[in-house]
């Protein structure tokens, strides 16, 4: 399960933090193990959302919209301030030790997990 980084998708309310983000990342690893966990792919390379499907920068523009309780941060941003820049990897990095995951527990969320599920799925 890929945990997202876009504020409305982490917390129906504000603030949004990096901490809740985390959250989820423990939720999901009780949950089901850690070794279903992984990094969402909601942000691009600088931290900007990704608009799909042609439905333009505004979220609630996109398909199938209506299920989030939309919400920004006081600047407008629908990202989550920490981790919407180009080395939020590091600060993701940095809370899972923060929260005592080891070192190989860090290496399955940060991509090991996707280059498990995804050389499963896209056989060579």
């Amino acid at each position: 399960m890929g945990i997202a980084m876009i504020r409305f998708m982490v917390r129906n309310s504000e603030p949004v933090t990096i901490e809740h983000v985390l959250d989820h990342v423990d939720h999901v690893a009780r949950l089901v193990g850690v070794e279903h966990v992984a990094i969402g792919s909601d942000l691009d390379v600088v931290g900007n959302p990704n608009a799909v499907n042609g439905g333009g920068f505004d979220p609630r523009t996109q398909p199938n919209f209506s299920r989030y309780e939309y919400h920004e941060d006081g600047d407008g941003a629908i990202t989550v301030r920490g981790l919407n820049h180009a080395k939020r990897v590091f600060d993701l990095t940095e809370g899972l030790i923060r929260r005592g995951y080891t070192d190989a527990q860090i290496v399955l969320i940060l991509g090991g997990n996707a280059i498990r599920v995804l050389g499963t799925i896209w056989k060579s």
